[in-house]
């Protein structure tokens, strides 16, 4: 859940994407979908986003892969801030 509670975040992997859905918590619907190109491993398996987190003000969201990538987007324009690679190495 968002900070405010009107917004939910769910990880997954969508048509070749890393993606985070973003569900509108009063309206029950899908509010947004946040997409990442995935990055493949060494094993061929897509980097999945397994968890998602706001930060306390509700202006970021992160994403954690399985490959150890943190991806960051803004809440106010949609937009990716910044990826972070390799962090489980």
């Amino acid at each position: 859940f968002s900070p405010n509670g009107s917004c939910i975040a769910s990880g997954t992997y969508l048509s070749r994407r890393n993606s985070v859905w973003l569900w509108n918590h009063s309206q029950n619907q899908e509010e947004k979908r946040l997409y990442e190109k995935a990055r493949l491993e060494p094993d061929l398996e897509p980097g999945t986003i397994l968890t998602v987190a706001f930060s306390p003000d509700g202006q970021l969201l992160v994403g954690g892969s399985k490959s150890g990538s943190l991806i960051i987007w803004d809440m106010l324009s949609y937009k990716r801030v910044t990826l972070a690679d390799n962090l489980s190495e």
